[in-house]
């Protein structure tokens, strides 16, 4: 016969208090178009995302992550980036400033059915209690070469503070692995809906 001992079952419920009141995830917000057959896109090309902090290598680290979770996540077809990034320099486009005839233009030049647009927010490291952590935003939207149309948008952001204070338990101590998790929630609220 089992003992019951009160003083583990309080421990047990303090760690459940602790998780609980630790728990935070990621922040994503996502915009989907309701009318839009998403099977019907087949090709993407994902434009370089564009970089707002201060990490001067953010845009292209985060525009990395975004293809590989893109790829993991969907069964389009990702443009090559060296081949995204020929198209805009021959149609003399700058990135973040497509108009929606370039758009066309661009998705045309590279066989694509939309674009991916991006920008980086926050890719920095911040102190939090005496210790220094990751903070990531990052949002997105999908642009349909036809005409100019938003399929969806999102952002989605993060820190890498500990889930379980105290005791640290699910602390990112990187901004490449809270980049990959952030962005790997926000496509995954995208396309798993």
């Amino acid at each position: 016969m089992t003992k019951f001992i009160p003083g583990m079952a309080l421990l047990a419920l303090c760690i459940c208090c602790l998780c609980a009141a630790g728990c935070k995830s990621t922040s994503v917000v996502v915009g989907v178009e309701t009318d839009v057959d998403f099977e019907s896109i087949k090709r993407v090309g994902v434009v370089p995302f564009d970089n707002h902090s201060t990490d001067r290598l953010a845009g292209e680290k985060v525009t990395s992550i975004f293809l590989t979770a893109m790829s993991k996540f969907t069964s389009v077809e990702i443009i090559d980036p060296g081949e995204m990034l020929k198209a805009l320099e021959e149609l003399g486009a700058e990135k973040n400033k497509l108009s929606s005839i370039l758009i066309s233009k661009v998705g045309k030049k590279i066989g694509a059915e939309a674009l991916i647009f991006g920008s980086v927010e926050e890719f920095s490291m911040e102190k939090f209690d005496n210790v220094v952590l990751p903070v990531v935003a990052v949002s997105a939207r999908m642009v349909d070469v036809k005409n100019g149309k938003v399929l969806w948008v999102a952002s989605a952001s993060d820190s890498g503070m500990s889930r379980v204070p105290i005791i640290n338990i699910g602390e990112i101590r990187t901004r490449t692995a809270l980049a990959t998790k952030v962005v790997t929630k926000m496509i995954s609220r995208i396309y798993l809906r």
